[in-house]
Order: structure tokens, then C-alpha cells, then sequence
């Protein structure tokens, strides 16, 4: 029996998740939603003043309502004729208003997000599949609530990456990007733009090295990374609490030489593939595992590290560049594009 994949417009997947996400929020925000297929494309319509998202066809998207027009229509309405009696605006219309600014926000919001995953999914194909119904719901009632343009970045590539391949971030991670701030954020794409990648025994994990330094004594502060600041990013649960761990897991590693010696590893660093391997001159020189786990001790991620690594634009990092490399070269180990 011959199984058959079945490729779709990762735009129309997207609407599927837009669809499942936006009904669990929107009871209170819109009246009726509607889905139609026509000339292989979707479209969501809002029943009401406007539209809130439309997906054409083509692989074009754009979100017609934007946090700056829902100001303004939100302005308009506190400053209609109708709401003031005597000059005095009464509690219950500025109640009213309230919910309708907010509301107008939120889907401002979310319209938002929408449209810059759908432009990152343009001319993409993913493997036909159902939507994670709480996965979506979770989603979109976290995003309806972020406001910060930058924020709003990293919850669309969240979300494109989850309609290209579902599961790659899990619903405690959205959890935890809801609760991040900026701040933090700015602290965690240092973190991932220095940060080693390795496939472990589970799954792939992430790690700055201490460049046989001890990250717990400040040893990172020169390339952004202080005490305090790791203490930050374990608050949020971005990375472990113990700084100076070391990949046990590279026991099990496959080696051009087994398992028991090292000679290579494959590794991503700044968003490209590595090979880091033994410099040494003599072929019969190698080294055990357990003494490479050693060098590559440092600041591990956790599991939704890793995940809202995937999401993070990556910075460059000369002098941390640059003590890598002589790291590396003073214990025979190099790493090669």
C-alpha cells in the first residue's frame, strides 16, 4: 500500500488555523463568521463594517485592519455627539466605548499577525493536515493582546512555523512568550545568537559556551551575557538554572569513529551548519567523548528555548566569534562552514 501525501497552499492552512484560533475568541467581538472556497483560494469575512482578514489567492495577503485604524475609529467614537449628555460622558457609554476600543485593538492586533505569517507562508506548500484546535485557541488569545510591533514578529513566524510544521512549539511555550517583555526578549536574542546547536538523544538542544570560563561568576558579561541577565532568562524559563552544564548526551553522538572516540559533530551556529571536529594533525591522535562534553560546557536552553529559538533573527557577534574560534584552537577542536 502506497502512501500518498497530500501537498496545500500553506495560505489556506494558515486560514484554517485563523479560523479555528479567531472562533474561540471572537464571540463577544464579532457576530458571524463565514468561510468560502472559491478559485482555490479562502477568505474569512467578518459580517459587519468591514473586513477583518483577507487571504487571496496567489499566495497575497493583507490584514485590512490595523492597530492605527483602530485608534482612530476608536477615537471617533469617544468623541461622537452621541455619547455626551450635558457635557458629561456617563459611566455606562464610557464603559461601552471601552469594550468597543478594545475590541477594535484586538482584532487590529490579530489582523496583524495574521497578515505578516501569511507573508512569510507566500508560495509555500505544507503537508495537508487538521489544525490543533487548543493549540490555535491558545494562540489567538494571546496574540489578541500584543500591541508592540516587534512582539508581533515573533508571534508570526510562532505561527507560520507551526503551519509549516506542526507541533514545533508547544502551548506551555506560548505561555511563556505571552508573559515575555521586550527587554527580555532583546536578552534571549544575544542568547540565541550565540548559542550552539546540537541534536541530543530527545531532541535538538542549544547551548553558549563558557570558553572554559564559569558563566555563574560573571565570566559572560563582556559578550552581553552578566549574571543578572542569565538570572532573567531563567526566570522566564528560557534556559536552565545550573550555567555551567555539559552534554552527557554527546556519548551517544554518531562519530565518523564511533562512539567511544570523537573525530566530528554536526552543529548550527548563527543560523548556518557546522562541522566541528579535531584539528590535530596526527589521525591517530583522537579524543573520548566525555573529554569534548567537558569543552563544551556552558548555558543551557530549555525545551521552549529551543523552540522560540527557531523564531529569533539572529545578530552578529564578532568578539564572541572570535573567542570561540581561539577557544576551540587552543583544545585542538575547530569548526568548519
Amino acid at each position: 500500500m502506497v502512501e500518498i501525501t497530500v501537498r496545500v497552499p500553506a495560505i489556506e492552512k494558515l486560514l484554517d488555523y485563523s479560523a479555528s484560533g479567531i472562533g474561540s475568541i471572537a464571540g463577544p467581538m464579532l457576530a458571524t463568521w463565514r468561510a468560502s472556497r472559491e478559485a482555490g483560494a479562502k477568505r474569512i469575512t467578518a459580517v459587519g463594517d468591514a473586513d477583518v482578514l483577507a487571504i487571496l489567492a496567489g499566495g497575497q495577503a493583507r490584514a485590512l485592519s490595523t492597530i492605527a485604524e483602530a485608534q482612530e475609529s476608536a477615537r471617533k467614537h469617544w468623541n461622537a455627539p452621541d455619547i455626551a449628555v450635558e457635557g458629561k460622558l456617563t459611566i455606562t457609554n464610557a464603559v461601552e466605548q471601552h469594550m468597543r476600543f478594545q475590541q477594535e485593538r484586538q482584532l487590529g492586533n490579530i489582523s496583524n499577525t495574521v497578515g505578516q505569517a501569511a507573508a512569510i507562508l507566500t508560495d509555500v506548500e505544507v503537508e495537508d493536515h487538521e489544525p490543533d484546535h487548543d493549540w490555535a485557541a491558545s494562540f489567538f488569545n494571546y496574540v489578541q493582546d500584543v500591541s508592540s510591533e516587534e512582539m508581533q514578529i515573533l508571534w508570526a513566524r510562532v505561527l507560520a512555523g507551526e503551519v509549516k510544521r506542526p507541533g514545533s512549539t508547544s502551548i506551555k511555550t506560548l505561555g511563556l512568550l505571552r508573559d515575555l517583555d521586550q527587554g527580555t526578549a532583546k536578552l534571549f536574542r544575544n542568547l540565541c545568537s550565540i548559542a550552539i546547536f546540537y541534536n541530543g538523544l530527545h531532541y535538538l538542544e542549544g547551548r553558549v559556551l563558557n570558553l572554559g570560563r564559569r558563566a555563574n561568576w560573571n565570566d559572560l558579561s563582556e559578550y552581553g551575557l552578566p549574571f543578572d541577565s542569565l538570572n532573567i532568562l531563567n526566570e522566564y524559563a528560557l534556559i536552565t538554572p545550573h550555567y555551567d552544564s555539559y552534554p552527557d548526551y554527546l556519548e551517544g553522538a554518531p562519530t565518523r569513529s564511533g562512539n567511544d572516540l570523537f573525530h566530528e559533530i554536526s552543529i548550527y551556529y548563527q543560523g548556518q551548519p557546522w562541522i566541528l571536529q579535531h584539528s590535530s594533525q596526527d589521525p591517530r591522535k583522537e579524543f573520548p567523548m566525555s573529554a569534548v562534553a567537558e569543552l563544551l560546557a556552558g548555558v543551557l536552553l530549555t525545551r521552549s528555548g529551543v523552540e522560540l529559538s527557531s523564531v529569533v533573527t539572529i545578530e552578529e557577534a564578532a568578539e564572541y566569534n572570535a573567542a570561540l574560534m581561539d577557544f576551540l584552537d587552543s583544545e585542538h577542536l575547530q569548526m568548519i562552514k
